[in-house]
């Protein structure tokens, strides 16, 4: 005779850690806007495909220059024409002194498996 099912009582953050440090600076560029869906998928899309060692420095660049909440979709909405990709290249520009840039898969672009 078989156990009964008993379902696995772990969290998704046990299995993806964040660091605090980088945890606060998500918290503070959602900025306890209520409607925080399109923050979010431009935060996680960020996580998934920003290079991960440069990525604490995009998100104090954002905070610093005052772009958090609403205002930050605002800025991808206007200043990346609403796109993630150009939100990526923006940002890797800003990181990495650049006036111009390609995303390399691989490189500067992280492929998920």
């Amino acid at each position: 005779m078989s156990k009964p099912f008993e379902p696995v009582k772990a969290s998704i953050a046990d299995a993806y850690p964040i660091p605090q440090a980088r945890r606060n600076l998500y918290l503070r560029i959602v900025n306890g806007e209520p409607d925080h869906q399109r923050i979010t998928q431009a935060l996680f899309f960020l996580d998934d495909h920003f290079p991960p060692n440069k990525l604490d420095s995009a998100l104090a660049w954002l905070i610093s220059n005052g772009l958090v909440g609403h205002i930050f979709t605002g800025w991808i909405a206007q200043a990346c024409s609403g796109s993630h990709l150009e939100m990526h290249r923006e940002l890797l520009k800003v990181v990495d002194n650049q006036l111009a840039g390609a995303l390399i898969a691989g490189k500067n672009f992280r492929v998920c498996n």
